[in-house]
């Protein structure tokens, strides 16, 4: 059975438009690889912890950095000590812990659908442990499950750091590729990182321009785009040769379109 946080990274994957569909697991990708973003980068664990993801998340003027993976131990001096070690300091655990907590740091990542608080609104301090800590200008909030899951040899874990009060954001002006910009449009968020050893990025738009119109410049741009009419709410699609897919949908306001373009560089591997 898949853990409660394993299932709310792959939730809030889905909400970000990063889980592509089975048909790409076999494509390889001729567009090249992205690097992380040359920011200090937290290491959550010196010794007990396995990482399986990361990924920086930039939206608006916030800056945030999460990962996730497993840790071997689940009593807090062990788990307290290790981050010790790391340079970790200020670290408590958090008691009477609140679903909303969590449900406020996801937040501050990206616009989540509303299936995100379908699993956090059943997850309380009886099954994740919640760590606090800081470590030079970031502050770490860090969400590691209760109880083991027996088909698992470790704990999950799912931490989110964000710059600490009074700190400033560092800067990153990464910016897409050209290509991937509809003209007139605005970027307003991005994501980079890997997940098993898999690159991945993805780029958020806003533009004033119809979903037609977004449509069609992703088929200018390659015949091996595939995409799909979702009526009002939309159209969605996929790029097989460049493990590639895209999310266009209508924004709040009235002439306001969003669309959200993402990349795994994936080299003969299932997902």
């Amino acid at each position: 059975m898949m853990s409660r946080l394993a299932k709310l990274v792959i939730v809030c994957l889905v909400g970000l438009g990063m889980v592509f569909p089975s048909s790409m697991g076999q494509a390889s990708s001729n567009l090249p690889r992205l690097n992380l973003p040359p920011i200090d980068t937290p290491k959550i664990w010196r010794d007990i912890g396995e990482l399986r993801g990361q990924l920086w998340v930039r939206y608006d003027a916030m800056l945030a950095y999460i990962e996730f993976g497993d840790v071997k131990e689940d009593d807090y001096q062990t788990i307290a000590g290790d981050l010790l070690r790391g340079g970790w300091r200020n670290v408590r655990e958090e008691f009477d812990f609140d679903h909303y907590w969590l449900w406020a740091d996801v937040r501050t990542m990206a616009q989540m659908p509303k299936e995100v608080k379908v699993f956090l609104s059943a997850l309380s301090s009886e099954e994740a442990k919640v760590l606090t800590a800081h470590r030079g200008h970031w502050q770490a909030a860090i969400y590691i499950e209760a109880e083991r899951d027996p088909s698992y040899t470790g704990l999950a874990y799912l931490a989110i750091c964000t710059p600490a009060s009074g700190r400033k954001t560092p800067d990153w002006n990464l910016m897409p590729p050209r290509q991937f910009v509809v003209p007139g449009s605005q970027l307003i968020g991005l994501a980079v990182g890997q997940f098993d050893d898999s690159p991945v990025e993805m780029y958020s738009f806003q533009t004033t321009s119809s979903v037609e119109a977004v449509v069609a410049h992703f088929r200018r741009l390659s015949p091996d785009w595939i995409i799909y009419s979702g009526g009002i709410h939309g159209a969605f699609g996929f790029n097989v040769t460049d493990a590639m897919n895209l999310v266009v949908y209508p924004g709040e306001a009235e002439e306001e379109v969003h669309y959200i373009l993402t990349h795994l560089h994936i080299e003969d591997e299932e997902l």
